[in-house]
């Protein structure tokens, strides 16, 4: 009785919530009314638009403003699963109703894709923030980590195992790893111990016919496309099992700014790429680039993190680039978990304890387009000076660099499907990010990336110009999923290819 109660409210409310179309869509389909009498006679935890607590939970995890201010952004449902059996009964019940549904681990996709439907199609958001679970195994240096659990949880549950363990991921804490792991991602260890997806071992797949899949009951070929290629093909991850690699007791990590002219930066930068990529496996180097408001310099940032103490990453990188004039107060020696709070980005002091926050970054939104690019060849120094140069005249963008090469480049490109290896140099994202909400600046920063975008092609991978399925752009292009013949055996070959 208490379900039928409940059922019956939700509809009165839908009643009064959605327009006279989409309430005749619900209340007369027969398989909405068993999707949400299902929710309720699971317990599942789902929240509809009318709740006071539905926009706040949506908005939580999401990061892009220029999606989420759009119309493609409205869940008729968000459904909060908080066990295996849950994810498994959500989206079984997803498969007998007019929707699509989205699967969110924290809403940091560029693109958005992970709460809004870019088609404008109504949808069901799955939201795995519940799923947040990490089960350390000392012994077997392995991890069971929950696709809803962030990087930063993730960290601070190894290194309170174990001081000795890490995970080579990103840098953001509040990064959802089923995203990025499934994507391939790489972070401040990844020259030394390779992608996050490099060291999965196991996984769970829900598949779309609702069957809960490990490793040997996916089969090889789906465990390599999950890994790198993005895992929302075959419908949701549940749970990744890591391999935990070995840290030092301290690593050396370091902030620094330096602020020039564009020939001063130009010459830095145009420096950067001969030797970032080169460095011992031990040193990860990155750089980001932007222009001074109000002046006529740039401001270059750069990220380094040495798995060893202080006095050798100083030689290393004053004999590399002298040009850095790297000071020993500008290094800090910590211990690994330390060093992820120290550029975890939240604040300028972050504690240990702080990266377990999944939202500490959740009132720091704007809107924004990302674009990248792999760099395969070295940039002349005119190219080097014409790219910034291009730089000055847009305020609100910025560069970041990441080195590779590493062991990076000695994986085999189809180890995991992520063949951006052997022979990049380094990777180049751009971005662009504003504050207002006027559909014409809107329009005009669009068009501002864009143009970059263009005016960098001689400089980037060509035969095909490559990028990164986690740092997706739409510009690119959209698979019409509706008219493809292949079965999903037959995309993985492709991919394989």
């Amino acid at each position: 009785m208490r379900n039928a109660s409940s059922l019956l409210l939700i509809l009165f409310i839908l009643a009064t919530t959605t327009s006279g179309t989409t309430y005749s869509i619900i209340t007369s389909n027969e398989k909405i009314l068993n999707f949400f009498s299902f929710l309720l006679s699971g317990d599942v935890n789902f929240t509809i638009p009318s709740s006071p607590f539905f926009h706040r939970m949506f908005h939580l995890s999401a990061y892009n403003l220029r999606i989420t201010n759009s119309s493609s952004s409205n869940p008729v449902v968000i459904i909060l699963p908080g066990t295996k059996e849950q994810l498994l009964a959500s989206i079984t019940c997803c498969k007998n109703v007019p929707w699509e549904f989205i699967i969110r681990s924290e809403g940091h996709s560029f693109e958005g894709l992970s709460y809004s439907a870019w088609n404008h199609q109504l949808f069901v958001l799955i939201d795995l923030m519940n799923l947040n679970r990490v089960l350390v195994d000392v012994e077997l240096k392995t991890a069971w980590v929950e696709a809803g659990a962030t990087l930063g949880k993730i960290y601070y549950e190894v290194s309170r195992a174990s001081s000795h363990f890490g995970f080579p991921a990103g840098v953001y804490p509040t990064i959802g790893s089923c995203g990025h792991i499934g994507g391939g991602d790489w972070g401040l260890k990844s020259r030394k111990y390779g992608l996050a997806s490099d060291n999965v071992v196991n996984a769970i797949l829900v598949d779309s016919n609702g069957r809960l899949l490990d490793r040997q009951m996916m089969g090889e070929d789906v465990f390599w496309a999950i890994r790198g290629g993005g895992p929302g093909s075959f419908r949701a991850v549940y749970s990744w099992k890591i391999s935990l690699v070995d840290v030092p007791d301290k690593v050396t990590a370091f902030r620094i700014m330096r602020n020039g002219s564009v020939t001063l930066t130009t010459g830095i930068l145009h420096k950067w790429q001969f030797v970032a990529p080169k460095l011992e496996d031990e040193v990860t180097l990155l750089a980001s680039i932007r222009s001074e408001p109000d002046t006529t310099n740039m401001v270059a940032t750069f990220l380094g993190l040495y798995l060893g103490p202080k006095h050798a990453i100083l030689a290393s990188i004053n004999r590399a680039l002298p040009e850095l004039a790297l000071h020993g107060s500008e290094c800090n020696e910590l211990s690994w978990i330390e060093s992820m709070a120290y550029f975890s980005g939240i604040n300028q002091v972050t504690t240990v304890e702080a990266l377990r926050d999944r939202f500490s970054t959740s009132d720091h939104k704007n809107y924004y387009k990302w674009k990248s690019d792999f760099v395969r060849e070295l940039i002349s120094l005119n190219g080097i000076e014409g790219i910034l140069g291009m730089l000055m005249k847009k305020p609100r963008m910025e560069l970041a660099l990441s080195p590779f090469e590493g062991i990076m480049s000695r994986i085999k490109s189809d180890m995991v499907s992520f063949p951006h290896r052997k022979g990049n140099l380094y990777s180049l994202g751009y971005f662009v990010y504003w504050d207002e909400k006027d559909e014409k600046m809107n329009s005009a920063y669009m068009d501002s990336i864009q143009n970059f975008h263009e005016y960098i092609t001689p400089f980037v991978s060509k035969g095909p110009r490559t990028s990164y399925v986690n740092e997706i752009d739409l510009d690119l292009g959209v698979m019409d999923w509706e008219n493809v013949s292949m079965s999903g055996d037959e995309l993985v070959e492709v991919g394989r290819a």
